[in-house]
């Protein structure tokens, strides 16, 4: 994997610089790959998280040796500087991680930058059963780059390249190809200017808060349709995150949702769509993801005018690990637990989308414009880039 720092001259005296990390997709996850204390690790990038992590391998020898990509050798200094570290808990859907702080050299493999950083490694965590019992020695952590909001003292990845100098803005901007076998990029200190590939309007959204009033990377959604059709009313913010394999949002919602999928889909002489024998989930055969319906999600800028982008419904459905031999898919639209929807990968995939820390805002590429904002686009352009 490259890395690439570019330097552009704006105006004379004053240069403008940047790094460009690869991305890939690798069990289920969005990657990308820096030397840690000369070791490559591989981070989920993670615009849902602020957390900047490692996985200490000799805490999690049978994980790291399955997937050494996540994992960091410790010497015994740092496993000493770890002793006394600050210890955090961080909770996920299905597991509680024990960190301990610690800082080391980072940098990149081709040399673009390197610098000392603030970090964490996960030491010990707990995996919740089916029933809801926490167990030990079954969590499978990774390691996560995230490119969280900022928030006060956070001193996220994104805040110490910039305080280093390394990039002149906590900005960035993350390109991902159409298919999952091809690599993506993220561009770290740069908002790209839009493409003449991207068809329509650059637009940046402000971003809103979470249900406990913590900004993230969200925009406000106002609905969701099925090819223009079922539409399925919202009206929340909804998180922008690069580190959720799916589409997820509350049960209700998503549940009228997949009947929309379903009806349009399994309009075919055939069933397409069908129920997991749990009722967690629904799958089809992956040859058949040609048929699953666009969805249509409707977004409401600063001034209130609607914007509409698609997603393919090929891209909402996917082979999970450990399905790889099977021709079955998942349908990448789950139920969880908040009151908000979670917009992950299916967004990304053949999709540019800036992040802007310094203004609060984030840019995408509009595919259709409504009537009613085309006509006020005419009196305001504040918001079109």
């Amino acid at each position: 994997m490259k890395y690439r720092t570019s330097c552009t001259l704006i105006i004379p005296l004053q240069v403008w610089c940047s790094v460009r990390l690869p991305l890939l997709h690798e069990r289920g996850f969005l990657r990308t790959e820096l030397l840690l204390g000369g070791q490559r690790v591989r981070f989920v990038a993670d615009t849902g998280s602020i957390s900047f992590h490692a996985v200490g391998r000799c805490y999690f020898p049978d994980w790291c040796e399955r997937y050494p990509y996540n994992c960091y050798d410790l010497s015994l200094d740092e496993l000493e500087a770890l002793a006394t570290g600050m210890v955090t808990f961080k909770n996920y859907r299905r597991s509680r991680e024990e960190i301990r702080s610690m800082d080391g050299l980072v940098e990149s493999a081709s040399g673009g930058f390197e610098t000392e950083m603030s970090l964490n490694v996960v030491v010990g965590a707990l995996w919740k059963s089916v029933e809801g019992v926490w167990e030990s020695g079954k969590a499978r952590p990774d390691a996560i780059l995230g490119l969280g909001l900022p928030r006060r003292r956070s001193n996220t990845f994104l805040e110490q390249l910039t305080k280093s100098g390394i990039i002149d803005e906590p900005v960035f901007t993350i390109k991902l190809p159409e298919t999952l076998a091809g690599h993506g990029e993220v561009t770290l200190g740069e908002l790209e200017p839009k493409k003449p590939s991207e068809r329509g309007a650059l637009v940046y959204f402000p971003v809103g808060v979470d249900t406990l009033g913590v900004r993230k990377w969200s925009v406000m959604l106002s609905a969701i349709s099925v090819r223009g059709n079922d539409q399925l009313p919202i009206d929340n913010f909804a998180t922008v995150d690069s580190g959720d394999p799916c589409l997820r949002g509350p049960p209700e919602e998503v549940e009228k949702l997949i009947s929309y999928i379903m009806t349009e889909a399994n309009k075919m002489p055939r069933k397409i769509v069908q129920r997991g024998k749990s009722g967690n989930y629904y799958w089809l055969l992956c040859d058949d993801a040609k048929y699953l319906p666009d969805l249509e999600l409707k977004f409401t800028s600063e001034a209130d005018s609607p914007y509409t982008l698609s997603i393919p419904g090929e891209l909402l459905s996917q082979k999970f690990p450990g399905l790889e031999d099977k021709p079955e898919c998942h349908l990448r639209i789950l139920k969880h637990p908040s009151s908000m929807w979670s917009l992950g990968m299916p967004l990304f995939r053949n999709r540019t989308i800036r992040f802007d820390a310094r203004g609060g805002r984030i840019g995408l590429v509009v595919d259709q414009e409504e009537p009613s904002e085309r006509s006020s686009d005419q009196g305001d352009n504040s918001l079109l880039e």
